[in-house]
């Protein structure tokens, strides 16, 4: 059975270890799927990036464009003011010219503010040599592109928009995006730093390593730009063969713009996936080396001590070679759990053997026929002097006193019905005596419903009336019972002999002989039935009063009290636990 148990023990550690696999293994599928989707919205994410770069840069150029001719052709300074103008040397007409230059300035800058500080508009007149531009660019490329312009529109070599579509223009200190139209000796147009261009494309979480590449194949122009604001113009086109390229689809330009290595998103996807793989492929073998490990270190050695212990329950012997401390030590609890469980038998079965002889004994108590026999003699006698009350009363209370008797049995009652069963007893002996004889009772409210062993106060008040009767006095006794802390204390004094001085001590401890007619059978049961009931917790004092008589105080457990409100104990104790003394 124990190794059977030791299968399923594994078997449920294997089956634990096959979920946390098949669970790391839902998560490891379930997190790739994720992963996949992320790959593809960042797909989609890169898109729409360059769909909306691309669509603000067409946008922008088309518009500078529409604005660039109705300047060319609807301004009214370019078509009226500086052709009225009839001789620039004289003051009049350089103030004239000198103040349409301000205006075309002024209205360059106005239309210059819709699209950002990269975006400069000009104005050149051939026939003045005037220059107006607005803007916020570096004043050395403002310089740079106007010296280029003028030099090209004076020597007629400039390069104008076909079709709208803006041109690279290379200076040799920088490369410009321009856009330039021409009418009589008026020239209209903008342009932008190809750096200020690109660099919106470059603030993007998906340009890493790679750069923006800027390409005109009519003029065999080719940039590359770098994150870090770096620049190459000796790379050829061809030599991106089999890199990943982005183009953007520029409806007004006659260049190219380009994304170079936009997969650094998706490679950040496919090293969480690498990640995740490799976690997955090391939880795998992490958990069998586990299922390895507890099958040696942990089953095999339960398996052993199984064994063990089923030997020793055969043989008595416990092979204690197990690989742990702990199992070895098991073991030889074990062998002293046995050799005190053999000695708590041999105990157990000689209390039992004491504990019947007490049962014998207590139903031996049980049974007074002499009592009997004198109750009836008594009544026999007061009915032959037609004493019919007292016959009465004498009946009744030897009814009751019988009545109880024989039906507590061994379990605890109340104390209560205990002092119910004493009085009883106590008016039966009243009579038998009439006037020598008197007792009285004290019982305090709080300990009325406090569970005490049946006929134990009996077997003391019997032992009281039988030694105080053969002093030949008048029998005087006193029984109270009352809260003492957490113990319930009764006490039994009467004034006969009292108890010779030898025999207290031992009477106490049970070491008097039984034998001895001094001490009774009934006082060394009932002190043997409180230690087995209480242990140590109950206590009975034998002692001598100091003007003679005997005194018996019972120290026991306060069990908890209990409701009685029967008419019997209200006539009994009718003063509230207060001393009731009969004569």
């Amino acid at each position: 059975m124990k190794v059977r148990q030791k299968k399923f023990l594994r078997r449920n550690i294997i089956f634990v270890f096959s979920l946390l696999v098949g669970a790391l293994f839902t998560v490891f599928v379930y997190g790739w799927i994720v992963l996949d989707n992320y790959h593809r919205q960042v797909d989609q994410n890169v898109i729409r990036m360059l769909e909306f770069y691309t669509n603000s840069i067409n946008s922008d150029f088309e518009k500078i464009n529409t604005q660039i001719l109705n300047l060319l052709l609807r301004n009214g300074i370019i078509q009226k003011e500086l052709p009225a103008i009839q001789d620039v040397t004289s003051g009049h007409g350089t103030l004239e010219l000198i103040n349409a230059q301000n205006k075309l300035n002024q209205n360059l800058y106005e239309l210059a503010m819709n699209y950002g500080d990269g975006y400069n508009l000009w104005y050149y007149n051939k026939q003045y040599d005037i220059y107006c531009e607005s803007g916020n660019g570096d004043y050395a490329w403002k310089r740079d592109f106007r010296n280029y312009i003028t030099d090209m529109c004076q020597t007629e070599q400039e390069a104008l928009t076909r079709q709208q579509h803006w041109f690279l223009v290379d200076t040799g200190s920088s490369v410009y995006a321009v856009s330039a139209y021409r009418m009589g000796l008026d020239y209209v147009g903008c342009w932008i730093k190809l750096w200020d261009l690109v660099e919106p494309l470059m603030r993007l979480d998906m340009i890493d390593s790679g750069g923006i590449y800027v390409y005109d194949a009519g003029q065999e122009l080719f940039q590359l730009y770098h994150k870090d604001r770096t620049m190459k113009d000796d790379v050829e086109m061809d030599a991106l063969a089999g890199i990943e390229l982005s183009a953007l689809k520029l409806q007004y330009a006659d260049f190219e713009i380009g994304v170079i290595g936009t997969d650094v998103l998706q490679k950040q996807v496919f090293l969480y996936q690498s990640v995740m793989v490799s976690l997955g492929v090391i939880s795998v073998l992490f958990m069998l080396w586990m299922i390895h490990f507890i099958k040696r270190a942990v089953l095999q050695p339960l398996l052993f001590f199984s064994k063990s212990i089923e030997r020793f329950k055969n043989t008595g012997s416990f092979d204690s070679d197990n690989l742990y401390e702990e199992f070895e030590d098991a073991g030889r609890l074990l062998k002293e759990l046995e050799d005190k469980i053999r000695k708590l038998e041999v105990s157990i079965y000689e209390e039992r053997i004491e504990k019947q002889k007490v049962e014998l004994d207590y139903a031996q108590l049980q049974i007074r026929p002499h009592f009997y026999i004198n109750c009836m003699n008594n009544i026999y006698s007061l009915a032959q002097m037609k004493r019919y009350y007292e016959i009465e009363d004498l009946s009744i209370y030897v009814s009751n006193y019988l009545r109880g008797i024989f039906r507590k049995g061994m379990v605890p009652v109340p104390l209560q019905e205990e002092i119910e069963s004493i009085q009883n007893y106590l008016e039966i002996h009243k009579i038998l005596y009439r006037n020598g004889f008197a007792y009285s009772l004290s019982v305090e409210e709080t300990v009325r419903g406090c569970r005490i062993p049946p006929l134990l106060i009996q077997v003391f008040v019997e032992n009281s009336i039988k030694h105080t009767m053969a002093s030949d006095e008048e029998i005087d006794l006193c029984i109270r019972a009352v809260q003492a802390g957490d113990k319930l204390h009764i006490g039994i004094y009467d004034n006969g002999p009292g108890f010779p001085e030898e025999l207290l001590g031992r009477m106490e401890e049970c070491l008097a002989d039984r034998k001895d007619s001094r001490f009774q059978i009934g006082l060394h049961n009932a002190v043997v039935r409180l230690r087995m009931l209480y242990a140590q917790e109950a206590k009975v004092l034998f002692s001598n009063g100091e003007d003679g008589g005997a005194h018996v105080d019972i120290y026991m457990p306060a069990e908890p009290n209990l409701k009685f409100g029967s008419q019997t104990s209200q006539k009994l104790l009718r003063n509230g636990g207060k001393v009731e003394k009969s004569h």
